[in-house]
């Protein structure tokens, strides 16, 4: 659904008392909706808003707080107002107050705030897509004068061997001793050395992925004793199973209690943690990875319309099935379907595409192999039925690859336009995939517009630039509270 706005004048977004009023939270998303929209797009909120200080620290996280002023306002904010009632989500808020505007700057704020500290974040592997977000960190970081370090719980995962890094750690980072324990398919990581690690370091600052107590419960502990600020860096957001358990819920509440800040990657993230912690300084980060470049090839005509499907399949969440029973559904179509994926739900797979010839398992490749997949396909189908984020989108969209997507994937709640930018489809019966696959297959022109549209939102807004600034933005938040105490 398409959005609008109200503005005073065209470039100021003003929200009105009455609307703060029965919105409050509307101020803050306000506040978010600046860190990813051009420098000409202003913001006015009343100037007796309630929790005033508090949007004040995040536009100096943000580093966007001369685009926001504090007068006299007497109605505006129809668009927070939908947002608020659940009718529009934060992408489609964003992309309606972009316009046809610039891109929102890659570097904003005063990284000299952070010399001197000694900056440590602590995460599971070194996956390809979080390396490169963490070296260009790690290199504005030690630009301002300060140190940082990643502590990683292991190099790898047997389960997904295809999510290391090839590319070069270029910042100071240790391996931790761990052990694996074997609860589930993809077993939990319980780090052995984490304590010795950070006292060798002695970090100012510690940001730990995850809610895990034997990770970010064990980074919290450290950061009480040393009296340093702790951080959260999560992707949960309340549609996952996982965030509806209640002994997990109540754990990650005392969790969040802790900490003084966290880094939400993505709106769907930011909003379950303000829900376990409505005071907990937050800011919203782009979860992203390197963007494959548009093929050639994917310009070619007369030839059957190329679709890819990417996922783990481990387990059917990634719902790989739906994508197979769809083209199934319409033997009609000149397509060709390639699923990149290994896993132990391989083998019934290969037995669903049964002997549909347009259909080719092509099992697990590299990061660069998935890439190259995604910049030469005219259609990508993401027919998850739970996702935490989903970054084969991000990649397929900014590959400028005509996207179909479930609307269960977090990204959709940042990035996504339905028809716009992308198309979303709602639930996991293959006669909608089907539907989809069908319309953007014959109607070639409709695909490579949308497709060229979404490419535009993530070079606007969601690049592993933008979210490297995104992260420091959210490490700037316990330097900024420290220093107003």
């Amino acid at each position: 659904m398409g959005t609008s706005i109200a503005t005073v004048p065209k470039c100021r977004v003003a929200l009105s008392p009455d609307l703060l009023g029965r919105c409050p939270e509307a101020a803050q998303w306000a506040v978010h909706a600046l860190a990813q929209l051009p420098d000409n797009v202003m913001a006015v909120l009343p100037r007796d808003v309630p929790s005033r200080g508090k949007l004040e620290l995040l536009v100096a996280a943000y580093g966007t707080g001369e685009r926001l002023t504090f007068g006299s306002v007497d109605s505006g904010g129809d668009a927070f107002e939908r947002l608020m009632a659940g009718d529009a989500t934060f992408g489609e808020l964003v992309e309606g107050l972009s316009g046809d505007g610039e891109a929102a700057r890659l570097v904003r704020g005063d990284d000299s705030v952070f010399r001197g500290h000694r900056i440590a974040v602590v995460t599971n592997i070194p996956a390809h897509y979080r390396v490169p977000l963490l070296n260009l960190v790690a290199s504005r970081l030690q630009h301002s004068g300060a140190g940082f370090a990643a502590f990683f719980c292991a190099r790898g995962t047997r389960s997904r061997p295809w999510l290391p890094s090839r590319e070069s750690l270029e910042f100071e980072h240790e391996f931790l001793s761990a052990v694996a324990v074997p609860v589930r398919a993809r077993p939990p990581l319980i780090p052995l050395t984490l304590e010795a690690a950070l006292r060798r370091f002695r970090p100012t600052i510690v940001l730990s992925a995850g809610f895990s107590p034997a990770v970010s419960g064990r980074c919290a502990r450290y950061a009480r004793r040393a009296r340093i600020p702790f951080g959260v860096w999560s992707g949960e957001h309340d549609q996952m199973k996982t965030a509806r358990n209640r002994i997990r819920r109540a754990q990650r509440r005392r969790l969040l209690a802790r900490a003084d800040f966290a880094l939400a990657y993505g709106s769907a993230s930011g909003r379950y943690l303000r829900a376990l912690a409505p005071a907990l300084p937050t800011v919203i980060g782009r979860n992203t990875a390197p963007l494959p470049e548009r093929s050639t090839a994917a310009a070619a005509q007369d030839r059957p319309v190329s679709i890819v499907a990417i996922g783990d399949l481990t387990d059917e969440r990634k719902g790989i099935d739906i994508a197979i029973d769809a083209i199934r559904a319409r033997p009609d179509l000149d397509c060709r379907l390639r699923v990149i994926g290994g896993g132990t739900k391989l083998p019934a797979l290969e037995i669903r595409a049964g002997r549909d010839s347009r259909i080719q398992l092509a099992g697990p490749r590299t990061p660069e192999e998935t890439r190259d997949a995604l910049g030469s396909a005219d259609l990508f189908l993401f027919p998850t039925r739970a996702d935490i984020f989903g970054l084969t989108m991000v990649e397929a969209m900014g590959a400028g690859t005509c996207a179909v997507v479930s609307s269960a994937a977090g990204a959709v709640h940042d990035l996504c336009v339905d028809r716009v930018n992308c198309v979303v489809v709602r639930g996991d019966q293959p006669d909608s995939w089907a539907n989809a696959v069908a319309e953007l297959t014959l109607n070639e022109p409709l695909r490579r517009e949308i497709g060229a549209r979404g490419r535009t939102t993530i070079l606007r807004r969601w690049t592993i630039e933008h979210a490297a600034d995104a992260m420091i933005a959210g490490l700037r938040l316990p330097v900024l509270v420290r220093g107003t105490r």
